[in-house]
Formats: structure tokens, sequence, C-alpha cells
């Protein structure tokens, strides 16, 4: 067993008065460490009892700062960073020819947190605020954390683990305040004027792997599992938040008020339990102990993300006011799990991949003064594909020969949600340049949900094969994202003014999640038991727009609401059947979207408004079906019934309100629209004692 404990800590107080005050702080606090317990290729192991391999780290950076400076001149500046880039394996590259079990095991926790405050007072004071913390990869290529099998071949009596846990967050706090008597400025380091800055990131890189050779337990099982933030059965571990970024700018002064807020929250967690094409597998028995208990053999991979991302940016002058808010949560990692190997022997055959990724992303901004130029306020909170457009989620067999005498499993489960809010705020006197007081709030599910067999032969002499996929859904269709709206876009904006109010609102909730449960074309599927393949997926976009714009002389605004579902619930069984009792393929998909938009702009000259509310479900990228259950052009060959069945509940509601009292006024206000396609179809030769088509 190797074990490593280390804690970074930096800390910097800086206060300071005079006529000209200059105060700030730049702690940085670094992790770089390595961790390795190895048995290398060149070894061979021989034992009566168990083997164990063990690679445990507990790695924490912690940076702080406080900035104050008071005088005629007063600048404050804090820069915290903390940064976290660990490795730890444990690895069994070497041979083992004997031994009573075989456990390879790699856990990390690894935690970043970043405080950056800095005030400044005077007749000219400017400050800046920036916070970052980051748990990334040591270097690129490297993994955080790995538990693996070599290729060399293992042959004991019982179980064969191969484990790896990741506990990781990452929280960046920052809080700039400048207040003056002639001009304040927060963000004075920041070229472009983004004032306090936050920014968390987590990019760790996990993987447990069987590498290749044969790897036998003759009367127990195989585990091969990878862990991040989660339990076995996907429960959160660890910080309800696992990234969080939080900004606070305020800028105030009699005549010049020029500052705002940015905070990020990212991750990217990239975390792989698998198999190898060049391993073969053959186990006596069930896991006794540990992830996947009571399996044959089993390859597991659980994740958790929650996103966090809150700004708050406030500019005020008497004169002059600037500045913006900008809140960004977002998650575009993947987490796989899949055998690409054989499998001669086994108890039964279970691959399973465990997901949540949830984003919350809120911004706050208010601008204030006798002249005011905001940049508006922005709330984005996304669910993306990775860098290399990896699925979000998948659990998959490759092309090898695969038996076993129990069931054969495969299932991957996604909780995916995203909230942004953006409210923005502008009083002057005359509103000119910029955003002005507009409100932009994003929320994007563009996830993809993978379940497959991909060729080869897969045999359960005694059991069924069953395979599904679920998106925010039970297996009978039902929500199970534990809110309402699963994606949620709500922004409000009001812009008033003596002279001119230049304002709107706008939000967009969009999921593009895609289903996808299938038995890939050169497949070949024999079962003592039924065969199964299900797709499930539950979505709720809500958009919420409200745009105020007020003016004794011109007003004018905007408030824009689109709800969409573009996504496709697929299961499609294309491969051959030789054997089996029923068989089922079925999809169950549900899409509601609501938008809902409110516009009101009045001045005594001239109000110009619109009003624009969509909300549409309706086939993605090519036309796919929305939801789709179908047999491919292999023969099918089972003793009971044959049942297809796909099943679309969809709605989409769009309202809208618009008013522009003026002497002149403009009203722009169109309306909704709403699509759904169904679609199943099979081909190729039933042999079943009922065939059932159902949409």
């Amino acid at each position: 067993m190797t074990t490593a404990t280390t804690r970074s800590r930096a800390t910097a107080t800086a206060p300071g008065a005079g006529l000209i005050a200059g105060q700030g702080g730049i702690p940085t606090a670094t992790v770089r460490v390595d961790t390795t317990a190895i048995v290398p290729s060149t070894a061979t192991l021989t034992a009566t009892g168990h083997i164990n391999l063990s690679a445990l780290s507990s790695n924490k950076a912690d940076a702080t700062v406080l900035a104050v400076a008071v005088g005629a001149v007063g600048v404050g500046i804090s820069l915290a960073t903390a940064t976290v880039r660990d490795t730890t394996q444990a690895r069994l590259d070497g041979r083992v020819t004997s031994g009573a079990s075989v456990t390879v095991r790699a856990e990390g926790n690894e935690h970043a947190d970043a405080e950056a405050t800095a005030a400044s007072g005077g007749v000219i004071a400017g400050s800046a605020a920036e916070a970052m913390a980051h748990v990334v990869q040591n270097d690129a290529g490297d993994v955080t954390l790995q538990a693996s099998i070599g290729s060399r071949g293992v042959n004991v009596t019982g179980d064969i683990r191969v484990d790896a846990k990741l506990i990781a967050s990452s929280k960046a706090d920052a809080i700039g305040v400048a207040i003056s008597l002639v001009g304040s400025i927060d963000g004075i380091t920041d070229v472009g004027g983004g004032g306090t800055i936050a920014d968390a990131q987590l990019r760790p890189v996990v993987r447990s792997f069987i590498d290749g050779g044969t790897v036998t337990s003759t009367a127990g099982g195989i585990g091969v599992s990878a862990r991040y933030n989660a339990t076995e059965s996907g429960v959160r571990i660890g910080a309800a938040h696992s990234t969080e970024a939080d900004a606070l700018g305020v800028a105030a002064s009699a005549f010049i008020g020029v500052g705002g807020a940015t905070a990020t929250a990212r991750d990217a967690g990239n975390v792989r339990a698998y198999v190898s094409s060049g391993a073969t597998l053959s186990g006596g028995g069930a896991l006794a102990s540990g992830p996947s208990v009571g399996k044959g053999i089993a390859v597991l991979v659980s994740s958790y993300s929650a996103p966090d991302a809150s700004t708050t940016g406030v500019s005020a002058g008497g004169l002059f006011a600037s500045g913006g808010s900008t809140a960004t949560a977002l998650f575009d990692g993947t987490s796989l799990a899949f055998l690409d190997g054989g499998v001669t022997a086994g108890a039964s055959l279970a691959i399973v991949a465990f997901g949540t990724a949830k984003v919350d992303a809120s911004a706050f901004g208010l601008a204030g003064g006798l002249i005011a130029s905001g940049d508006g306020v922005v709330a984005h909170a996304k669910v993306l594909p990775g860098a290399a457009s990896d699925p979000t989620l998948r659990a998959s067999t490759g092309t090898g020969s695969i038996t076993v005498t129990g069931a054969i499993s495969l299932s991957s489960v996604l909780i995916s949600t995203a909230e942004a809010d953006a409210t923005g705020v502008q009083i002057s006197a005359v509103g000119v340049g910029g955003r002005g007081g507009k409100a932009d709030a994003q929320a994007i599910l563009d996830t993809d949900i993978q379940t497959c067999i991909g060729g080869g032969s897969a045999t359960s002499t005694a059991g069924g094969i069953s395979l599904t996929s679920r998106y925010n859904a039970n297996t009978s269709g039902g929500n199970v994202s534990g809110v309402t709206n699963t994606v949620d876009a709500d922004a409000l904006a009001v812009a008033a003014s003596l002279f001119f109010g230049n304002g709107g609102a706008f939000a967009t909730a969009h999921d593009h999640g895609i289903v996808n449960t299938y038995v890939g074309a050169g497949a070949t599927l024999s079962a003592g038991g039924p065969i199964s393949l299900l797709s499930t997926s539950y979505s709720t976009p809500k958009a919420v727009t409200d745009g105020l714009s007020f003016s004794l002389a011109v007003a004018k605004g905007a408030s824009q609401a689109d709800a969409l579902f573009d996504g496709a619930t697929r299961a499609h069984q294309d491969g051959g059947v030789t054997a089996g009792g029923d068989l089922g393929v079925t999809s169950i998909a549900t899409a509601h979207t609501d938008a809902d938009a409110t516009a009101l702009g009045g001045g005594l000259l001239f109000g110009n408004t619109a009003g624009t509310a969509n909300a549409k479900v309706q086939p993605g990228l090519g036309g796919q079906p929305v939801v789709q259950a179908t047999l491919g052009s292999r023969d099918v060959t089972v003793n009971g019934d044959i049942d297809l069945a796909s099943t679309l509940h969809a709605s989409a509601d769009a309202t809208w309100s618009s008013c522009s009292p003026a002497a002149v006024s403009w009203r722009l206000t169109p309306p909704g629209a709403k699509r759904s396609r169904i679609f199943h179809g099979g081909r190729g030769s039933l042999k079943a004692s009922t065939h059932r088509l159902r949409s």
C-alpha cells in the first residue's frame, strides 16, 4: 500500500492607508504529487492468500487573500490561486499465477479552495479580486487516478477486483469593492473590464481497467469499477456542488463607477471503467463484496457533478456607470463503462453506467447613473459533449464473444438538469451602448446516452439479455429528475431612463438529449430467457422572460422566450437472435415545452417592444424520429412474443403579452409553434408465437 497526504496553504493579508495607498496580495497554493503502487511487468506473483495492491492520496490546496487600501487614491488587488495536480496509481502490470484473490485499489481526495477579497476607498479607488481553484491533470495525457491490471494474466480462486474512486471539489469566491468620490473601477487588472472574477474547475481523469491477457477466477467473480463523487448506485458523495464559483463586484462613486462580476464553474471529469479488447475473462462465481456485489462479471462507472456559478455585479455613478454580470455553469465530462474483450465463462454479466450532471447559473446586475452603459447580465447553464465528442454516458460491449450462464444486463442512467436565472437592472437619465439592461438566460442540455452490444456473440445459457437507457426517467417513463422543469431559463430585464430606456430579456431552454439503446447489426444474441431493449426519457423545458423598459422620451425593449425539445429516444434491435423467450423493443418519451414572454415598454414620445414566445417539440438534425422502436434486417427467432412499442407524450405551450403605451408605439408578437413525430418499423424474418407493433 502506498499512501500520500499533502496540504498546501497560502494566505496573504494586505491592509494599508495613506495619501496614495496601494495594497495587494497574490497567494498561490499548488499541490503536485505522484503516488504510485506498482508491480512491474517483469514480476510474477504466486501466493496462497490474498493479493492486495493499493494507492491512496489526499491532497488539498488553499489560497486566501485580503487586500484593503484607503487613501486619496486607493488601489487594492487580490489574486488567489489554488491548484491540485495529482497522479495516483495502483498498477498490477505483472503476472499472477495463483492466489486466494486479487484487489487493485486506487482512491483519491483532491480539493482546491481559493478566496480573494479586495476593497478600496478614496477620492479615486480601484480594486481587483480574482480567485481560481482548479483540480486538473498533472500534465497532458496523465491520469488523475488509475487502478489497473496489465496484460500478463491473472489466475486465482476468488474474486478479482479493480476499483478506482475519486472525491474531488473546487471552490472559488471573489469579492471586489471600490468606493470613491470621483471614480471607482472594479477589475483594474482585467483589460476587458470584467470586474471581479471567480473561476472553479474540475478536469480529472479517472481510469479503472484490465488491459489484456487471460484473467481467470475459478470460483469467484471479476469486477472493474470507476467512481467519481458517487457511490456505486450513483448517489452523491462529498460537497453538494462539486465545483462552485461565486463573484461579487461593486463599484460606486459620486461621478464614475465601472465594474462587474464574472463566475465560471466547470466540471469536465473524464471517467472510464473498461476491459480492453485484448483481454479474455473467465469467472466461476459471484463477487462476494465491493461494488457490483452478487454479480458474476461486472463493469461499473458512476459519477456525480453539480457545477454552480453565481454573480452579483453592481455599478453606480452619479455621472456614469458601466458594468455587467456573467455566470457560467458547465458540465462537459463523460462516463463510460465498456467491455471490449471476450468472456468465456461467468455467473452473469453486468455493465452499468450511472451519471448525474446538474448545472445551475444565477446572475444579477445593477447599473445606475446619469449615463448608464451596461454589459448586461448573462447566466448560462449547460451540459455539453466533451472535447473528444464522447457520449455523456455509455454502457457497452465490443465485438468479442461473451458466454455466461446467468443474465446479461447493460444499463445507462443519466439524471441531468439545467437552470439559468438572469436579472438585469439599468437606471439612468440616458441609457447608452453595450447591452444595457438586457438579461440573457440559457439552459441547455445536449446529452448523449448510449447502451449497446456492438457486435460479436452474446450468449446467456440460462438467463435473459436486457439493455436499458434512461434519461431523467424511470422504466415506465416517469420523472425522476427531482425537479418540475428539467431545463429552466428565466430572464428579467428592467431599463428605466429619463430620455432613453434600452433593455430586453432573452431566455432559451433547450433539450437535445439523445437516448440510444441498440444491438448492432453485427451482433448475434442467444438467451435462455427474455430479451429486452428499453429507452425512456423525460424532458420539460421552460423559458420565461419579462422585459420592462420605461422612459419619459423613448423606450425600447424586447422579451423573447424559447423552449425547445429536439432530442430522440430510440431502441433498435439491428442484430440477429437465434434463441430467447419474449423479445421486447420499447421506447417511451415525454416532452413538454413551455414558453412565456412579457414585454412592457412605455415612453412619452416613442415606445417599441417585441414579445416573442416559441415552444416546440420537433425532430433533431437529420429529421431523426423523436421516438423510435425498430427491428433491423437480421433474422430473429424466439419462443415467446415479439413486441415493439413506441410512445410519445408531448405538448407545447407558448404565451406572450406585449404593451407599448406611447405617442408612437410598435409591438411585435409572433406566436409559438409545436411539432412531434413518432416512427417505428421493422424488416427481416420474425419467428414467434405473437407479433405486436404499437405506436
